[in-house]
C-alpha cells in the first residue's frame, strides 16, 4: 500500500479531500498529485506535521510494522483480532470500544491500538496471523507439572501492568463508565487498608 493510498484513506476518514487536507496542513496540493505519480513518502517535518494532523503515528504512515500490513488488516479486522490472544474485557476497558465489533471503531483509534498492543503482525500460508504483542498486553504462562497442559493466566505483575494500561486509557472511557470505576478502584483500597488496620494517610 503506497503512502498516497494511506494518504487519501486518512483523507476520507476525516471527511475531507486530498487537497483540502493539503491546504489544512500546510503545504502545495500539486505534492498529493506527486505522490500518487511517483510512489514517493514525505520525509522529515512535512511527515511529522501529517502525523500530527491525523492524529496517527509515523510508522503508520512509513508503512513499519505491523502497518506493514495495514490493508489485510483493515480489510477483516475481526478475523485479525482473532489471533490477538489478549483479553477482550481488557481491551474495552482500556480503549472504550467493543472489540468484538471492531468495524465500528474510528479508525485512527483502530491504528492507535495496533501501535501500542502490537509490535509485528505477519500473515501465513494457512491464512491465519503470526502476531507478537507488545509486553504490556501479552499473557504470562503458569507452569504446569510436566505432561499436564500449560495454562495462561494473567499474573500478579501482569496484574500492575493492567492498571498502568488501565490508567493510560482512562479519558477513553466514557465518563460515567470512568466515575464508576474510580469509585469502585477506591472502595476496594479502602477496604484493603481497613483490613491491613492502614489508615489512608499512613497508605
Amino acid at each position: 500500500m503506497t503512502f498516497y493510498q494511506l494518504y487519501c484513506d486518512l483523507c476520507k476518514d476525516a471527511g475531507l479531500t486530498p487537497s483540502g487536507a493539503a491546504t489544512a496542513i500546510g503545504f502545495n496540493r500539486a505534492t498529493v498529485t506527486t505522490w500518487k505519480n511517483t510512489g514517493n513518502t514525505p520525509k522529515g517535518e512535512l511527515l511529522s506535521k501529517i502525523s500530527k494532523f491525523f492524529d496517527v503515528p509515523t510508522d503508520f504512515l512509513l508503512g513499519l510494522p505491523p502497518f506493514n500490513c495495514w490493508d489485510l488488516i483493515n480489510q477483516n479486522r475481526s478475523g485479525f483480532l482473532h489471533y490477538v490472544d489478549t483479553d477482550p474485557g481488557i481491551l474495552k476497558l482500556a480503549w472504550g470500544y467493543n472489540f468484538d465489533d471492531p468495524d465500528s471503531i474510528p479508525t485512527r483509534d483502530f491504528i492507535s491500538f495496533l501501535a501500542e498492543a502490537i509490535e509485528t503482525a505477519r500473515p501465513t500460508e494457512e491464512g491465519d496471523w503470526d502476531i507478537k504483542l507488545r509486553p504490556l498486553y501479552q499473557k504470562e504462562k503458569k507452569p504446569t507439572p510436566e505432561g499436564e497442559r500449560q495454562q495462561e493466566e494473567w499474573t500478579s505483575s501482569d496484574s500492575a501492568r493492567r492498571l498502568k494500561l488501565l490508567a493510560r486509557h482512562l479519558d477513553r472511557i466514557p465518563e460515567d463508565t470512568r466515575n464508576r470505576l474510580l469509585t469502585n478502584f477506591e472502595d476496594t483500597i479502602d477496604t484493603y487498608l481497613d483490613a491491613m488496620g492502614i489508615s489512608r494517610e499512613d497508605g
